[in-house]
């Protein structure tokens, strides 16, 4: 998936309804499917359709690739924040119910990395599609908040709807807890900031990557039941 540059991306109003639909449509659409099929008919249209689909079909380019300026203060400061709310995670991590190292180690060394190189895609394809509708008018700097919101929106539904149907939970411990979800609405525009500086992707994996590491290894979790309901 790496790439040698980013394509310049020129969004439509098709790109401005594509990304309500990923925000708000698809979290939905997959809650929904999960009570009947289970997880794996939804992570595929999550990762296939929208992630890599929707946005390879309108961006041309996953923008994974190396970027010339790293913004290193941004890129630590956000790297702190995630190991930071990581080690919150650990804390207050609910452990599962059994241990199966089979699907502890299929979901550690296959969904944690896949994860964590896919759903930035469409975080990211959602911001762009608002914030550079309308570069240079009085609209740019509205459409620039609107993409940022919308952003905040998918990642909350989807985590509402979908992943906290299966993933591990958390326990309501104070103030570890409450400063976990704090730090956590800090790191999806802490994302959308990083990307601006870089126009690359790849320095948001490297740290989201980290979440869903801890996640797995904290709470001992396997995602293979959660895949089929019979």
């Amino acid at each position: 998936m790496m790439e040698k540059k980013a394509i310049e991306f020129k969004p439509s109003n098709l790109d401005l309804l594509l990304a309500v639909i990923a925000s708000i449509g698809m979290p939905l659409l997959c809650g929904f499917l999960y009570d009947f099929t289970g997880s794996f008919i939804p992570i595929l249209i999550y990762y296939v359709i929208f992630c890599i689909g929707v946005v390879k079909w309108r961006k041309k380019s996953f923008e994974y690739h190396l970027p010339q300026n790293w913004d290193w203060k941004i890129f630590i400061a956000l790297l702190a924040i995630q190991i930071i709310t990581q080690i919150l995670a650990l804390i207050i991590i609910i452990p599962a119910a059994s241990f199966d190292a089979i699907g502890f180690y299929l979901t550690l060394f296959i969904w944690a990395p896949v994860n964590s190189i896919m759903e930035q895609l469409i975080w990211i394809y959602v911001y762009d599609a608002f914030a550079r509708r309308f570069p240079g008018t009085p609209r740019k700097n509205l459409f620039v908040v609107l993409g940022i919101l919308l952003s905040i929106i998918l990642v909350g539904l989807i985590h509402a709807f979908f992943w906290g149907k299966f993933l591990p939970g958390f326990n309501h411990i104070a103030p570890f807890y409450q400063i976990f979800f704090v730090l956590q609405l800090i790191i999806t525009p802490g994302y959308i900031l990083l990307y601006t500086r870089t126009r690359s992707i790849l320095p948001i994996a490297l740290i989201h990557i980290i979440s869903d590491v801890a996640l797995v290894i904290g709470a001992g979790y396997s995602i293979l039941p959660s895949l089929f309901i019979f």
